[in-house]
């Protein structure tokens, strides 16, 4: 005798054939019951599938799949004491194989390669989004103190070497200094030179040590 619950579709279920055969009765009269039970359209659809198995004369022949509410509401008129007994037999299997399937199931060798490609790159991922975001605050950290020192002195050195060689205007070192500190914010586009980026910092240096007034 073929089991009489089993999977398909990742469901518990039985047939039409397995039902005949257990509850002593003609296929083709189960089948007859399956398509006179008046059910609604929408319980039918869920719970009965039509599909055929191939006879010993090699035909293809109609059965339907059955869930176990389509099982219940087919055998609710079955009657007598054997028919009783397959019934609760057939409810002990479907609510056993539904334990099954409800328990976590282990994975082949396969699923568990593809689960761990999933999350490996999936980590690919994140790890190339976390590069993002570190890259970009590394673009942004400002300059330290040192810097910040540093690039006072240079200032401060590149006005007094213009003032005394390349001030053909002759102008004042008291326009010089508000001069370059604003030709300076104007080309890194910051409001302060302590806000200036650490990437920039070998940039504004050069900037400075080859910067003239701009008239």
């Amino acid at each position: 005798m073929n089991p009489l619950v089993f999977v398909e579709d990742g469901q518990a279920m039985t047939n039409s054939l397995n039902v005949a055969e257990v509850f002593g009765k003609e296929h083709k009269n189960v089948l007859k019951d399956i398509r006179e039970l008046g059910c609604s359209e929408e319980f039918g659809r869920l719970n009965f599938k039509q599909s055929t198995y191939v006879n010993l004369q090699n035909k293809n022949m109609p059965m339907f799949f059955m869930s176990k509410k389509g099982f219940t509401l087919l055998v609710m008129g079955y009657t007598g004491k054997e028919a009783m007994k397959f019934k609760e037999e057939y409810i002990d299997q479907f609510e056993k194989m539904e334990e099954e399937l409800r328990k976590p199931r282990a994975l082949t060798d396969k699923e568990q390669r593809v689960e761990l490609l999933k999350l490996t790159l999936e980590h690919e991922e994140k790890f190339g989004e976390y590069d993002e975001r570190i890259a970009k605050l590394e673009d942004n950290v400002r300059i330290d103190a040192f810097q910040q020192n540093v690039t006072q002195k240079q200032i401060k050195k590149r006005v007094y070497k213009v003032f005394e060689n390349f001030n053909p205007n002759n102008l004042e070192l008291s326009k010089l200094f508000p001069m370059i500190h604003r030709n300076l914010r104007d080309a890194f586009g910051v409001p302060t030179y302590k806000d200036l980026r650490k990437i920039d910092y070998e940039e504004v240096i050069a900037w400075i040590n080859s910067w003239r007034p701009l008239i």
